[in-house]
């Protein structure tokens, strides 16, 4: 008879990898085996007892356990894991991190969905240089308030030369495609 096995594990009891185990599904990974590295990684950190009593009760229908939410941290983990050996340039920091969880939105994740937002969140990172650098602000901070420039204290030529510069700017957006946004 087959004991049912949850995942009731006290905080820190999960195992952390050693260095074999660790080159290991990092050598599955670099492979493109992520399900093998993911599956593995996620045995060594229950340990061996525990891995075996999941797969013996499970092993009519193994996604039975990805059903189960007290495993779900795990296999999240086993899939950051994951993401972070196949996507060579990924550095993580706490606004990328925020970012793709925020992409996932509580789905259960993969790590296709994770390169796929961190594509997002580079083109975002991208676009922010660029307004950083074009406007000497990031594209979340808020332009300087209308109350700020102050036409008045401004000569005629001033006035005449700003216009220009803005219709010149405008026509030069036109021209590109890009229009006035």
């Amino acid at each position: 008879m087959l004991k049912l096995v949850r995942l009731e594990l006290p905080e820190g009891t999960l195992r952390e990898l050693s260095p074999e185990q660790r080159q290991y599904c990092e050598l599955l990974a670099s492979r493109g085996d992520i399900p093998a590295a993911i599956i593995n990684y996620c045995q060594y950190r229950l340990g061996e007892e525990t891995a075996q009593d999941i797969y013996y009760t499970h092993q009519h229908n193994p996604y039975e356990v990805l059903q189960k939410p007290e495993y779900r941290p795990l296999f999240e983990d086993a899939v950051w894991w994951c993401f972070g050996q196949v996507t060579l340039d990924w550095q993580p920091t706490k606004e990328r991190i925020a970012f793709l969880k925020k992409y996932t939105a509580g789905r259960f994740i993969n790590v296709a969905m994770l390169q796929q937002a961190w594509a997002l969140c580079k083109q975002y990172e991208k676009e922010d240089a660029k307004n950083n650098l074009l406007f000497g602000r990031n594209a979340d901070e808020a332009p300087e308030s209308p109350e700020a420039f102050d036409s008045d204290s401004m000569s005629d030529s001033e006035l005449d030369s700003l216009r220009t510069r803005t219709l010149r700017h405008a026509q030069d957006l036109k021209r590109r495609g890009r229009g006035i946004r």
